[in-house]
């Protein structure tokens, strides 16, 4: 690989069981590129998942996400120092507002339906609102 990032690779020795991370890796990957697609699954979590599924399985596939222009700099960013940026959580939530609002207020029918998706979408919120932030000044 051209570029490896500080992480933390740590392939497993089983066979089997790099097998079993490398498809929940798979599975992380396409979850996330649903997500992209539908407001009610969010992406990053799955695309952070993804990686610490590769780091147990395949060398190649977690090199390749973590040097991906979309998610590749959040994703380092998130292992080397376990924080996100203040703009990303920022425009994170507003995308999440705006996503759930439309699809409670345009999609949505029955009001039980419409309740229970603004009930998740206050849990989801919720638990962006308490991932830690970058210091200020330190690449964010």
């Amino acid at each position: 690989m051209k570029n490896k990032p500080a992480g933390r690779l740590r392939l497993h020795v089983s066979p089997k069981r790099r097998y079993l991370y490398m498809l929940g890796g798979h599975v992380s990957v396409v979850l996330g590129l649903i997500g992209l697609l539908l407001p009610l699954i969010p992406t990053s979590p799955f695309m952070i998942a993804a990686a610490c599924f590769y780091a147990r399985s395949s060398e190649r596939f977690y090199y390749l996400l973590l040097n991906n222009k979309y998610c590749g700099k959040e994703i380092r960013r998130w292992e080397e120092r376990r924080c996100v940026a203040r703009r990303v959580k920022i425009f994170f939530i507003a995308v999440l507002i705006v996503m759930f609002g439309g699809t409670i207020v345009f999609v949505v029918e029955p009001m039980q339906a419409q309740i229970i998706a603004a009930l998740t979408a206050g849990v989801v919120v919720a638990a962006v609102s308490l991932l830690p932030v970058c210091e200020a000044g330190r690449d964010t």
